[in-house]
């Protein structure tokens, strides 16, 4: 009886640490707030700019918990000394599901200076844009994300060479149905370090566009990108890694 009893109190504390124990049976992101990653820019091979990718912390939107997203790309010297270009991208995304509700877009080309906000309820499929022009309604049947968004959300995927993901790219005061495709795997070298990843890109036939490779590995870093402009190639290498840690 006493052994049984033993077994009993063994089986219930069991029962009991699952319940409490925070995050069980949940999947962990490659990632979490405080991570911060910083990339080198270069056009034509010569120093452009400045590229971050940042985790700031979790806060809730609408009741929603959600990782507040921060990226900034900015030209620097001797670039910005006859080119000024600053856009920076905050992004807030549900922790679950890694989808935008909240997207704040702050750009500066030259002299010009662009607002845009980007409320989003991922259930109806409806996005409400706001900008210097007025309040646009925009609806959209595939998951809708900005840059920053997709980048996170590409990292949480179970990458293979050839598999596909279909969704809706915030562009302007528009959505765009895009299919990013999973091409190959290969070596990349960075400033921060060499590394097997595979190299994701939109599927656009006879167009050359954006392309994000991201590490084979438990934390799938953003570790290059490529993006084609109108007069030439601008190329974003990942310098440095800073942890929660």
């Amino acid at each position: 009886m006493k052994g049984r009893s033993l077994a009993r109190i063994g089986l219930v504390f069991y029962f009991f640490l699952l319940l409490v124990t925070p995050g069980r049976g949940e999947k962990t992101q490659p990632f979490e707030p405080g991570e911060k990653l910083t990339y080198r820019v270069k056009f034509f091979g010569l120093p452009a700019g400045e590229q971050i990718l940042e985790i700031k912390d979790t806060v809730k939107i609408n009741g929603c918990l959600t990782y507040y997203l921060f990226s900034r790309v900015r030209t620097t010297n001797p670039i910005s000394l006859f080119w000024h270009f600053d856009r920076q991208i905050e992004s807030f995304v549900d922790v679950k599901t890694l989808y935008p509700l909240r997207v704040t877009i702050h750009s500066e080309e030259g002299s010009r200076i662009k607002d845009r906000e980007v409320e989003l309820d991922q259930t109806k499929g409806v996005a409400l844009i706001k900008d210097w022009k007025g309040e646009f309604k925009r609806e959209f049947s595939l998951p809708a994300m900005d840059i920053a968004s997709l980048i996170y959300w590409l990292r949480a995927q179970d990458l293979r060479v050839g598999k596909s993901f279909s969704l809706s790219l915030i562009e302007g005061r528009n959505l765009r149905k895009v299919e990013i495709k999973v091409l190959k795997k290969e070596e990349v070298t960075t400033y921060s370090g060499n590394y097997s990843a595979f190299l994701c890109s939109e599927v656009v036939s006879d167009e050359e566009q954006v392309k994000l490779w991201i590490s084979d590995d438990e934390r799938h870093l953003p570790v290059k990108f490529q993006a084609p402009t109108s007069i030439g190639t601008l190329t974003a290498s990942l310098t440095n890694v800073e942890s929660a840690d």
